[in-house]
């Protein structure tokens, strides 16, 4: 297994309070993340856990292991059938110009024949939702 290190990010033109107000809820992701059908919470602030229903039906568990209240959180997963272990995914809104740059910063270990479909997955589905997130927010 190896460890990998993906960035994905967004140019928004929006202030980075409304940016945060529509992605700052861990358990509200489902309002801008296309292909989550459902968020169960569990709990709040750091040991949360958010329950995640997907569109085909299968379930993945986050845990919320850090938070800076305006700016960042960071999640593990916590269950579900991933082809990785060790995820720890970032979620961060900033200052850019005058609007906000939406950042997501993951790492993960996966095994050589799972790295590149793991990489392109994690890319494509980040891609997807901070460009809806930018849509939401710019009309």
């Amino acid at each position: 297994m190896t460890t990998e290190k993906i960035s994905v990010s967004q140019q928004i033109s929006a202030t980075p309070a409304q940016v945060w107000a529509l992605i700052g809820d861990f358990h509200g992701i489902m309002n801008w993340f296309p292909g989550i059908t459902e968020s169960r919470p569990e709990g709040s602030g750091v040991g949360a856990i958010r329950h995640l229903t997907m569109a085909d039906g299968s379930v993945i568990s986050d845990r919320l292991v850090a938070e800076q209240t305006g700016q960042s959180y960071s999640y593990e997963i916590a269950a579900g059938e991933v082809p990785m272990k060790n995820y720890l995914g970032t979620v961060s809104v900033g200052q850019s110009g005058e609007g906000s740059i939406l950042l997501f910063n993951g790492s993960f270990d996966v095994t050589d024949e799972q790295r590149e479909p793991a990489i392109g997955f994690i890319k494509q589905i980040y891609t997807g939702a901070f460009d809806n997130a930018r849509q939401l927010l710019e009309t």
